[in-house]
């Protein structure tokens, strides 16, 4: 019982990180920030350093662009079914 808690923990943990990576992305993304800018808004998240690895953002930012790609094409369907 205790291991299967431990892991359902380590799981809470993980879509947390996930969750705030996807945030934060998407906050670079968005206002199209620096490395300059970036590390100042790492200083909010010191606990989760690896997340504002540019490499790391740069993957969840192309996540992000096929997510808006994929809403895109989904609204336009519905949108004509209506």
């Amino acid at each position: 019982m205790l291991e299967i808690m431990q892991v359902a923990n380590l799981d809470r943990v993980q879509i947390k990180i996930r969750r705030i990576a996807i945030d934060i992305a998407s906050l670079v993304r968005s206002f199209n920030l620096n490395e300059n800018q970036i590390r100042f808004l790492s200083k909010g998240y010191q606990p989760n350093d690896e997340i504002f690895n540019f490499d790391v953002l740069q993957k969840w930012i192309t996540f992000i662009d096929f997510l808006d790609q994929i809403w895109e094409i989904a609204l336009t369907k519905l949108s004509k079914n209506l």
